[in-house]
């Protein structure tokens, strides 16, 4: 029976086949094709799978990979001649980054990645209209990269509509069988909905998973598999706080470490997403600031969905659990702060007063 991964009742997946330890080929190149499908013409479209594009290609670039330009709304041809050109700059030896956000769907016993133009009129059609994960994964090992990471976030609703009674694909996700090399994350258990929301006011727009990836993956001196761990506790912890169930599923055969971040001088300069006591903000880091620059100090008293931005860029995002987190952002600073009754702010150690910026328990505002 045909089975869909999606992002509402099923998970998304990440697999990370591993050909040798990160960073053992010297000067190996470190390259990210990211694609994001939203807008479909047969089936239904997505709201977010752009916006979890855009923030997988931020990250990545901030942590040192070359990122095609991320493709959107690709029909069968180009996602197919997208995947072509990027296997053709793989060397032997290279970093390699493949991320897919949209729909997808498991037929038999392989999954497939849906185009924007794939027809909805039988199970033959789309077999015949989609692109194979498999094929993709197949191609980006014959370039012989170190290490392939492959994040395929195609996690969400059944996007085919039933007809005659029945529907071309049903709930449901089968269970990974990770080979030696391979690590799989699915951002849900099994019969579990992954969510993109915390709630109807949630002003973020990525999905809880991604949000929680790229937080976690900023953590510098971390390996992977300590990383995906800390996002399941992260994604479990926001949605428990909702009274909603959502443990990410995590099977791996990856011998030696892989790093996002190796040095903690390469790190980009945001919070660290691991949870900390409430006890108070602890005193900011005494490292002499720049011009303009702000301490900034964050306490979560429960479950709050928080953005920082510096000069238009995103400083700071991610759905926080319970804990401090301390970081430094140039002015002009924008604030978005969900559930803002539990979320203290300090700017340079003085409290911020969030009362008259709120409004539905969600602050906005801005500091010079």
């Amino acid at each position: 029976m045909p089975h869909t991964f999606a992002k509402t009742p099923w998970a998304a997946a990440i697999t990370l086949i591993g050909v040798g330890l990160f960073g053992s080929v010297a000067c190996a190149a470190r390259l990210a094709l990211v694609v994001g499908n939203d807008n479909y013409h047969a089936i239904s479209s997505l709201k977010n799978a752009g916006a979890d594009a855009d923030a997988m290609a931020t990250a990545l670039k901030q942590s040192g990979y070359d990122v095609t330009p991320t493709k959107k709304d690709r029909t069968q041809r180009q996602l197919r001649a997208d995947v072509r050109e990027f296997r053709s700059k793989i060397r032997p030896g290279d970093e390699v980054v493949f991320f897919y956000s949209g729909h997808g769907v498991a037929l038999g016993a392989a999954n497939y990645l849906l185009p924007v133009d794939v027809g909805d009129q039988s199970e033959a059609q789309v077999m015949d209209e989609a692109v194979a994960l498999g094929d993709v994964l197949n191609q980006l090992a014959e370039a012989k990269p170190a290490l392939t990471l492959a994040i395929i976030d195609a996690c969400r609703d059944n996007p085919f509509p039933p007809r005659g009674g029945k529907s071309i694909a049903t709930r449901g996700l089968t269970n990974a069988a990770a080979a030696t090399g391979q690590m799989v994350i699915y951002a849900a258990g099994t019969g579990q909905k992954a969510l993109d929301r915390l709630s109807a006011n949630d002003p973020v727009k990525n999905g809880v998973f991604t949000r929680a990836f790229v937080a976690e993956m900023k953590t510098p001196n971390v390996p992977i598999d300590r990383v995906l761990k800390q996002v399941r506790t992260r994604v479990a912890a926001a949605a428990r706080a909702i009274g909603h169930e959502q443990v990410p599923a995590i099977y791996d055969q990856v011998e030696g470490d892989f790093y996002f971040y190796r040095h903690a001088s390469i790190a980009p300069e945001l919070v660290s997403p691991s949870p900390t006591p409430v006890t108070g903000p602890t005193r900011p880091s005494r490292v002499p600031l720049a011009i303009g620059e702000k301490r900034i100090s964050i306490t979560f008293k429960g479950t709050s969905w928080t953005e920082v931005r510096s000069k238009g860029e995103v400083l700071f995002s991610e759905s926080a659990i319970p804990g401090t987190r301390e970081f430094t952002g140039a002015v002009p600073l924008t604030f978005i702060v969900g559930n803002a009754s539990r979320v203290s702010v300090f700017i340079d150690g003085k409290a911020f007063d969030m009362a008259n910026v709120t409004r539905n328990d969600v602050a906005r505002f801005r500091v010079e």
